[in-house]
């Protein structure tokens, strides 16, 4: 049974390897101003507590929508299938630069982020990993428009294992980006915010919406 939602896993962890330059750009400098660097190397408890935070957070959201909307989802499958397909879209033109729908969703939650940034701020100061902890569930809820077009896409699937699954393979493709940024900073920023291959993920994305709408209706 277990093995039917493997590709979910795999299809997350791609989302977020594709999102991966915008994710060094929103939290890169984040990751590196978190004084995680001692005489004796990185701080890995540091970086992996607030890691741990940021993720938790995300899987919060995702339930949350699920709750909100897994009656509907899962009572109009086709429907639904089609909006997550749409979300893919979206998240495909935000790589080919066409970035209004998810320019758009990040300025919705502006006004939130406004009223918690400070807070989240006082907790990176800090030297507690508990509260590193509590400072990454905080910026987990920064206004980023390709968390909240993958949360939507995720729970559209109509199925809460797979969202689940597709979650999981974000959230480790984050974390392993993120972990990457702090060995390899500028390399690897450069790298992944090239416009070619920001172009060719947002083909993929393309294809693969094509492809599951096509699933979907013949």
């Amino acid at each position: 049974m277990i093995n039917n939602y493997w590709p979910y896993l795999i299809t997350g962890f791609l989302l977020a390897f594709a999102a991966a330059g915008h994710c060094i750009g929103m939290c890169g400098g984040l990751i590196q101003g978190l004084s995680i660097q001692t005489k004796r190397g990185v701080n890995w408890k540091k970086l992996w507590s607030y890691q741990f935070g940021r993720v938790t957070t995300y899987f919060l959201l995702t339930l949350l929508v699920s709750a909100a909307f897994f009656p509907l989802t899962s009572k109009y499958v086709l429907v639904a299938r089609t909006i997550a397909a749409g979300f893919l879209i979206m998240l495909a033109l935000h790589f080919l630069n066409i970035k209004f729908f998810t320019q758009t969703l990040e300025k919705v939650f502006l006004p939130l982020w406004k009223l918690i940034s400070p807070l989240a701020q006082k907790l990176l100061r800090t030297t507690s990993l508990s509260k590193q902890y509590l400072a990454g569930m905080v910026w987990g809820l920064i206004p980023c428009g390709l968390l909240y077009s993958v949360i939507p896409y995720a729970v559209n699937l109509a199925d809460l294992s797979a969202t689940l699954f597709l979650m999981s393979g974000f959230a480790i493709g984050t974390c392993l980006t993120l972990w990457m940024s702090v060995m390899f900073t500028h390399t690897l920023r450069s790298w992944l915010s090239n416009q070619y291959l920001m172009k060719f993920n947002g083909i993929v994305l393309l294809i693969f919406a094509g492809y599951s709408l096509t699933n979907l209706y013949m």
